[in-house]
């Protein structure tokens, strides 16, 4: 079953046509990029405010956001659903 996760095939108008965000995680949990792009870009946003809070002796905010994207990688890698 082919399934294409394009940000083309999911309308921004229609909140019923968005991917759920479990369906998201279940297919990049089974190695589509594509699928773990999409909950990135989505979450982007979230990571750069709450990066935006913390202050890093040293560092850049650059580096405060990729701390979090890992972070958001690492809890796509260990979500589980119970």
């Amino acid at each position: 079953m082919a399934l294409s996760v394009s940000t083309q095939s999911v309308s921004r108008s229609n909140p019923q046509a968005e991917l759920d965000d479990h369906y998201l995680v279940a297919l990049a949990k089974d190695g589509r990029t594509d699928a773990y792009d999409m909950i990135v870009r989505r979450y982007r946003g979230f990571v750069r405010l709450k990066a935006s809070s913390y202050f890093l002796l040293g560092g850049e905010a650059d580096d405060l956001i990729q701390e979090g994207l890992l972070g958001l990688y690492k809890a796509i890698r260990d979500y589980r659903t119970d």
